[in-house]
């Protein structure tokens, strides 16, 4: 397993997966950090992996469950941090 923290505060609405398809479907426009959890970072893709949004104010957290990873623009705005 993979952890990955956004390096800057994210627009949640506005993070994709590699096949552009929106990964938070929300329609307001929440900034926070992003957390992208690679479950499988030995296989190719498609395979289970993990979005979590934390909202900047600390309000609202939210999880996704999808197949792919987010956009190399996304990826390039990420760092990998340690799993505990």
């Amino acid at each position: 397993m993979k952890t990955y923290m956004s390096n800057t505060m994210v627009v949640f609405n506005q993070i994709k997966d590699c096949l552009h398809a929106q990964v938070l479907p929300i329609g307001e426009s929440r900034v926070g950090t992003l957390y992208f959890i690679d479950l499988q970072p030995e296989a190719n893709w498609s395979h289970p992996c993990i979005y979590l949004f934390s909202e900047q104010n600390g309000e609202n957290d939210y999880v996704c469950y999808r197949d792919f990873p987010p956009t190399e623009k996304v990826m390039s705005n990420m760092r990998e941090v340690e799993n505990r």
